[in-house]
């Protein structure tokens, strides 16, 4: 019937929403998407002969990616934990990162996260599930036989949202208890499930996530699932910084390009498909900066790069902790 001032529907108190690649995002309550600006009205007059009023709900944001640890990062803490425990780095790497990383990695063919990292929807009513390929089923996928080749159910009541719902360890090892590499596979539920209670206990108050609202929580302040991801990519970037040091000062492994381009990159063409393979490394290529600062072993954090990550109160404390937990968990499955 009419909108006023941008700020609410009259005629409809709900509506279903489409992202803008086609996927059903869900039924929300309006006023709170246009308050927050997260959806943008603009009136538009038909061309039809009645030469009617319509209305066109614009998505002003775009969160396509789910907060979760970097795969550098899940690697790092297993090579860690391999090493401490006198394995053979090298065959260890060969043999397992390849499932270790690959609840991430089968996104490229199965794009929606919540499948491959168990999550339930908010109201408990949905459980996101995958039942992980074997060696020789993931040698043979392709994007297009993936969907047919891989039993998986994606629970269809969740929003959309910048970063995910719970991971539900227990679903995981029901569907997954049997498979050769349930150990690997299970360190990388593990390590998001630690990432995922670090942020919401230690940094973000995320109770209003479907709105796009994040309260930082030592400040006060809110900002939108866009500088959320902004924020979470600098504190993982500067992290993996971080944890190459410790990596380093443990084993003695430098976690530098050659690490990556003939370890990790070729234990990954050895169990995937090359496409797979390849899109899979190309989130851990390192950048020549950080690739030089390894090489030169300066891993302490400046204090603008710690200032840059305003959303933890105390940068190193909470990076300490996170990898702390993640590294003892990740020992007690390797």
């Amino acid at each position: 019937r009419s909108i006023e001032d941008g700020t609410h529907l009259c005629e409809y108190r709900s509506i279903k929403i489409l992202s803008p690649y086609g996927l059903d995002v869900g039924v929300f309550y309006l006023r709170d998407y246009i308050k927050y600006g997260i959806i943008k009205v603009e009136q538009t007059m038909n061309k039809s002969p009645k030469a009617r009023l319509s209305y066109t709900l614009k998505c002003k944001t775009s969160n396509k990616r789910r907060i979760c640890m970097k795969t550098k990062q899940h690697i790092a803490l297993a090579v860690m934990a391999a090493a401490n425990k006198k394995m053979n780095v090298e065959e260890y790497v060969r043999e397992e990162i390849p499932f270790l990383v690959l609840p991430d990695a089968i996104r490229a063919y199965i794009p929606q996260r919540k499948s491959g990292h168990f999550e339930i929807s908010p109201d408990g009513t949905q459980q996101s599930w995958m039942e992980f390929p074997d060696a020789e089923i993931l040698k043979r996928l392709t994007k297009e036989n993936a969907r047919e080749r891989i039993r998986y159910f994606v629970a269809t009541e969740t929003p959309k949202c910048v970063i995910g719902e719970e991971t539900q360890i227990d679903e995981f090892e029901r569907k997954n208890f049997s498979h050769r590499h349930y150990h690997s596979l299970r360190i990388h539920m593990l390590q998001d499930i630690i990432l995922d209670d670090v942020l919401r206990s230690m940094m973000v108050d995320v109770k209003r996530r479907f709105v796009d609202r994040f309260k930082i929580r030592h400040s006060g302040n809110v900002i939108d699932g866009a500088r959320l991801r902004s924020q979470v990519d600098k504190f993982e970037d500067f992290g993996f910084i971080t944890l190459a040091g410790a990596v380093y000062r443990s084993t003695g492994i430098l976690l530098n390009e050659d690490f990556w381009e003939h370890q990790v990159r070729e234990a990954l063409l050895q169990a995937y498909p090359e496409d797979l393979a390849l899109n899979t490394y190309r989130f851990m290529k390192l950048s020549e900066e950080d690739n030089e600062r390894i090489n030169n072993k300066k891993f302490d954090l400046s204090e603008r790069e710690k200032a840059n990550v305003y959303m933890a109160e105390d940068l190193t404390e909470v990076l300490a902790t996170m990898y702390s937990r993640a590294y003892n968990a990740t020992w007690r499955q390797v």
